[in-house]
């Protein structure tokens, strides 16, 4: 700026060539400021759908690991009516949030359901060949064999 004074002060006429390199200037300091937001924006929709994983796959796996303890007392509670009876099968039914285990002699027994929980029972043909399942809402079922531990899949 000065130096332009100093041309008109002189007599020399300036042109427009002075301010093509303050255009520049600003033009580049517009695309740097605009990679910068965009790099912001990159990292925080990234930071933000890596929390939206870690929060649904959470309750998933808490959800699995209580259908796990449900069909684990369910089968407990029909080896015991297994015992019960001399080894005939029980009839299960689920009822108000929890599952009654029927044994041959009429006598039942309550095991908790947990919460979610829509469907279970028990299958097969005898007393050493049987399987305890469980369903939920959201459509995991699991199962156990007498000996065996909850897994996932239907019997």
């Amino acid at each position: 700026m000065f130096t332009s004074r100093l041309r008109v002060a002189v007599g020399q006429r300036t042109t427009g060539a002075a301010s093509v390199p303050v255009v520049l200037l600003i033009i580049l300091v517009a695309l740097v400021a605009g990679a910068g937001v965009y790099v912001m924006m990159t990292g925080a929709r990234d930071t933000a759908e890596a929390g939206a994983k870690v929060a649904t796959s959470a309750p998933a796996e808490a959800n699995a690991t209580a259908v796990a303890a449900n069909v684990q007392n369910l089968r407990l509670a029909v080896q015991t009516a297994i015992l019960d009876t001399g080894g005939s099968l029980p009839k299960v039914v689920l009822t108000g949030g929890q599952f009654v285990v029927t044994d041959a002699n009429g006598d039942g027994q309550n095991v908790a359901a947990g919460a979610g929980v829509t469907a279970g029972g028990v299958g097969g043909a005898s007393a050493e060949d049987f399987c305890v399942w469980v369903a939920t809402a959201d459509g995991l079922t699991m199962h156990s064999s007498p000996s065996g531990m909850p897994q996932e899949g239907g019997c």
